[in-house]
């Protein structure tokens, strides 16, 4: 224990025993990060249940927001339990290299070809082309002094 995990502690119990509601809505995160703590192990069985559970305390509280969050647990059920048959994995990256991809969309005014705006995205996620080969590589498999040799995509 810390001294700021104490005070963090205490602030979230005097928060939560001022306002009965918030109380509540505290508790209904906590289950559903030990559920999802569960759903990481890949017990499936174990998980399932504790979604259900979960949904069961939502729908008691009556809070708006976790009557939502009961419906939308309802409605995606098996693809939430799958969270835990596949072991916790996540689309979490492919997600944010659409994300990078798409921001660079948004700002490639400009490009003539469709070479040029390849390169731009290869230059985003950090490659650079062998000027000799046209081989991508990224640029971090580089060796120290060597990447004046190689060239940013959009110039290729």
């Amino acid at each position: 224990m810390t001294r700021r995990g104490d005070r963090d502690r205490s602030l979230i119990y005097d928060a939560t025993n001022l306002d009965p509601v918030f109380g509540v809505a505290h508790e209904l995160k906590e289950a559903f990060r030990a559920a999802m703590a569960i759903g990481k192990t890949g017990d499936e069985t174990t998980f399932a249940a504790g979604l259900e559970l979960l949904t069961a305390l939502c729908v008691g509280s009556k809070i708006p927001a976790f009557l939502t969050l009961a419906k939308t647990l309802g409605e995606w059920r098996q693809e939430i339990v799958n969270y835990a048959v596949s072991g916790g994995a996540s689309n979490g990256f492919a997600e944010s290299l659409n994300h990078l991809l798409k921001n660079q969309k948004r700002q490639a005014h400009g490009y003539r070809t469709w070479a040029g705006f390849r390169g731009q995205m290869l230059w985003t996620f950090g490659d650079v082309v062998d000027p000799d080969t046209g081989e991508v590589l990224p640029l971090r498999s580089l060796p120290r002094g060597e990447g004046a040799r190689w060239v940013q995509p959009q110039f290729a």
